[in-house]
Parts: structure tokens; C-alpha cells; sequence
């Protein structure tokens, strides 16, 4: 089933940051993200906290938080704190490509349009009324295409740059801009993460085994 999205939540703030001591391949992920989500502003995390940090974007009315892990040097977890109660989405990373030379465009604060296919199932819904929310409102005059797959747990993110060339009018092209990446949804907290003692897990996918534990 595939659908597009012409409705948006309210314009909220998005912060988007590394782990402590990010490597040139994180901080050049996050930049990518920045042009991906409208809203979004990228934040130098340095030797904050993960709870000072998550109290720092409630005080300032941030909506979601997106927090980006490494292994090796490489992005490998993002995590996205639904603020200020909850849910927390954990997804492990794949196929992240953010080398290519991109033109010159100035994407950050283009209206975004959104091609969904799959979330159908109540896991599917969850995840992409998260997503849905680092949007900001539909335009008309959209310039970026972002399509968004779900299969299994596993969510495929892949950008365009929408746009007409001057000698063929009237015909539109779809050129492919980075970042695009694979994530695998592994675990989903009812509250921000780490704010409680106690976490109730919603969903939990036990490694190596395909087994749900639901609290």
C-alpha cells in the first residue's frame, strides 16, 4: 500500500545530536539528517549527559530528539525521543550513504513531501506516527520527496529532489539526494528513555531470536 502524506503535525522544534566524541562520518550524518527534517537544528552535544540533555530539550519545547550512535566511527543507532513523555524509538542503521558530492541546494527549509508504503500493522503505526511528527506542514510547491518503506521491522528512507527543467517544460525529474539509509526498529520504550528507574518496554525485539516481549 503506498500513500502520500499531505498533513503534518504543527511546527515543532527538532534537535538533532551525536554521542559523546562523534567521528567526521557522525557529524556528517547528522548534518544530512538536518537537510531531511525542516525543522531541525543540530546541536554539539559535547560532554552532556543523556538525561541533562534530554531536560535541556523539554525546558526548550523541543518536540523530538534525535540521537545518533557510533561503532568504529561509523553511525551505527539512532534513537528518537518523542517529547516530552514518550514513546522512545530505537533503530539500528544500515546502508548509510552520505559520501556523494551533492549540487549546491538549499534543502533544510524546502517543504518536504512524504510517500509512505507499508505500516499497516500496529507496530507500523506506531512508527510512522513518529516519523510523521518530524515534518513539518505540507505545500504545494514541494521540492523535496521523501519515501519512507516499512517491511518487517525494517524502515527504508530514500531522498529526491523534485524539480523542472528549463529547455523540457513541463517535464519533472526525480533526481536522488543523500542521505539515504536502512534502519531496523529493535525496541520501543512507552517513556523517555532513561528518565525513569523502571523502563515498560512496548516492544522488544530479543537479539538473535524472533521472539516479541511485550510488557
Amino acid at each position: 500500500m503506498k500513500k502520500s502524506i499531505t498533513f503534518f503535525s504543527e511546527k515543532s522544534k527538532i534537535i538533532i545530536t551525536t554521542s559523546k566524541n562523534p567521528s567526521r562520518m557522525s557529524l556528517n550524518f547528522i548534518k544530512k539528517l538536518n537537510i531531511i527534517f525542516p525543522c531541525s537544528h543540530r546541536v554539539n552535544r559535547g560532554n552532556l549527559s543523556l538525561k541533562s540533555l534530554i531536560r535541556f530539550c523539554i525546558i526548550q519545547n523541543v518536540a523530538n530528539l534525535i540521537l545518533v550512535y557510533q561503532i568504529k566511527n561509523k553511525p551505527s543507532c539512532m534513537v528518537i525521543f518523542h517529547l516530552p513523555s514518550g514513546p522512545t524509538l530505537f533503530f539500528k542503521l544500515f546502508n548509510v550513504i552520505t559520501s556523494a558530492v551533492e549540487k549546491k541546494l538549499n534543502l533544510s527549509h524546502q517543504s518536504t513531501l512524504v510517500v509512505i508504503e507499508g505500516f499497516g500493522s500496529p507496530l507500523g503505526k506506531c512508527i510512522i506516527f513518529i516519523f510523521i511528527s518530524l515534518f513539518s506542514f505540507f505545500k504545494k510547491n514541494f521540492r523535496k520527496i521523501i519515501f519512507l518503506k516499512e517491511k518487517k521491522s525494517f524502515v527504508f528512507l530514500r531522498c529526491y529532489w523534485f524539480f523542472l527543467k528549463e529547455k523540457l517544460k513541463k517535464k519533472f525529474f526525480l533526481e536522488k539526494i543523500h542521505p539515504n539509509f536502512d534502519m531496523y526498529l529493535f525496541k520501543i520504550s512507552l517513556e523517555i528513555f532513561f528518565q525513569q528507574k523502571k523502563i515498560a518496554f512496548k516492544w522488544y525485539k530479543k537479539p538473535g531470536t524472533a521472539i516479541f516481549i511485550k510488557s
